[in-house]
């Protein structure tokens, strides 16, 4: 079925088989390994198979998405990458791996606007666990968003008023 699909139909109807079955969503996730020309079919089926049940990827999956991440140079890939990481929760022996990796999407002055996007929202999520980023991120963010796109600078917004909360919560914390 990933040969022939051309629509997004085609990939929310494989995505579903994929969300349902393990081994399907296992098979499609090796697919991703060859990252050739379907490799962005291949990652849009699994950031929607993803989106559908969260619970389909296990720890062990990470080293694939890490892996590819690491290596692609496509967008579609990427942006699908970073879109499965928002959707879920990042085991701990994972995060750092994975913020590294969107810090450098973050910053890279040729990345896709959806993979920076996509990037801050992943990182807002870090936050939670490894709260000394914040000023590093809170720098990126500031620099880039005069001149970024609309989509960009409303999670950069959205990461900013985040990182407003956890001080105070930091705040409160230290006071009692």
């Amino acid at each position: 079925m990933l040969d022939k699909a051309r629509s997004a139909n085609d990939v929310k109807a494989i995505a579903k088989l994929c969300a349902e079955n393990p081994d399907d969503f296992q098979y499609v996730l090796s697919c991703l390994r060859e990252n050739g020309k379907s490799a962005s079919m291949v990652a849009w089926v699994l950031g929607h198979a993803v989106e559908l049940n969260p619970l389909i990827l296990m720890p062990s999956h990470y080293d694939i998405l890490i892996q590819t991440a690491l290596k692609s140079k496509t967008g579609g890939v990427k942006r699908n990458i970073v879109r499965i990481w928002q959707l879920v929760e990042i085991p701990n022996d994972r995060i750092c791996e994975i913020v590294d990796i969107t810090l450098k999407y973050l910053n890279g002055a040729n990345e896709d606007i959806a993979v920076k996007a996509f990037s801050i929202t992943v990182l807002q999520h870090c936050l939670k666990y490894i709260p000394e980023l914040q000023e590093e991120i809170i720098f990126i963010l500031e620099k880039d968003m005069p001149q970024a796109s609309p989509a960009y600078v409303h999670r950069a917004k959205k990461l900013l008023k985040f990182a407003e909360k956890l001080d105070r919560a930091r705040q409160i914390g230290r006071k009692n």
